[in-house]
């Protein structure tokens, strides 16, 4: 005889009647669902991914399941590849809501919008192409935790072009000194203080772009993954200023739309080949890549 044990009640059923609940159980998960407890939070979730879902809520925005348990997922590989603990801040502009994209996850801070500036659900945001159109942070790069003059990096993701750009983020014009271009007249270019390093050829701007110093005479720049060019500048201070996303202060990148952005410690090449990965793991699994 068919017996079945229902979750809810500690209750033994038989016959027809266990066959009719065991028929009204769900019998598989839909693929845009992640593995739930039986109260609906993820099964298993990272403690600073609660932490980050918390600030989304707290700044009105929104986090489901599913989102969270990427995010979750995202942060505990980049603990294990050695990369989190150098991040000053890591944002998701692949967002569920605007309030999720603009609220980073290692800092939980808010950036804002400073003129026109475009987001897309699930796939980012996209400036306007000219002076005071970009996103506006908080993130000085002279105060910051692990960015620093001989140790920096810069990360951009575009998953949207149509042509060349301004810088993907960085300081105001007036300094230039601390910038990532995806592709400017053919070109990416990593300045990380220093404001005259060249630049590298690249086909495209679309993808994942890192600059890292890793030394006062090394910055490497590197296109999903793989490096593209060694640049020997001299360091100086990192500059007095606050970085700015699509585009910088002085002017918004109208041609790009942006998935991702991070900022923080030099990498080496195998926590940038990590850093490239696992962004790129997120963000196919949200269908922005």
């Amino acid at each position: 005889m068919s017996k079945i044990l229902l979750p809810t009640r500690r209750k033994l059923i038989t016959g027809a009647a266990a066959l009719g609940a065991y028929a009204a159980l769900p019998k598989q998960v839909d693929a845009t669902t992640v593995p739930t407890t039986f109260f609906g939070a993820p099964a298993t979730t990272n403690p600073l991914a609660t932490t980050w879902k918390n600030a989304v809520v707290t700044n009105g925005g929104t986090v489901s399941n599913a989102r969270l348990a990427l995010v979750s997922t995202l942060i505990s590989n980049l603990q294990s590849a050695g990369v989190w603990s150098l991040l000053d801040r890591f944002w998701l502009m692949a967002g569920e809501n605007s309030q999720s994209a603009l609220t980073d996850l290692v800092a939980n801070e808010l950036a804002s919008i400073v003129g026109s500036v475009t987001f897309s659900t699930n796939l980012g945001y996209k400036a306007g192409g000219v002076s005071g159109n970009y996103i506006s942070t908080v993130f000085n790069f002279s105060t910051a935790t692990h960015y620093a003059q001989n140790s920096a990096h810069l990360m951009a993701y575009v998953n949207s072009t149509s042509g060349d750009t301004n810088p993907s983020l960085g300081d105001s014009s007036t300094l230039a000194k601390a910038r990532l271009y995806a592709r400017f007249a053919g070109l990416a270019y990593t300045r990380l203080n220093n404001a005259t390093q060249g630049g590298f050829s690249v086909a495209t701007p679309l993808g994942c772009t890192i600059g890292t110093r890793t030394a006062s005479t090394t910055t490497i720049t590197y296109k999903n993954g793989s490096s593209i060019g060694t640049d020997s500048g001299a360091s100086a201070a990192a500059p007095n200023d606050v970085l700015g996303l699509c585009g910088s202060p002085s002017g918004g990148d109208a041609n790009n739309r942006y998935a991702a952005f991070s900022v923080g410690a030099g990498l080496t090449a195998l926590q940038v080949s990590a850093l490239n990965t696992y962004t790129l793991n997120i963000l196919t699994a949200i269908g922005a890549n």
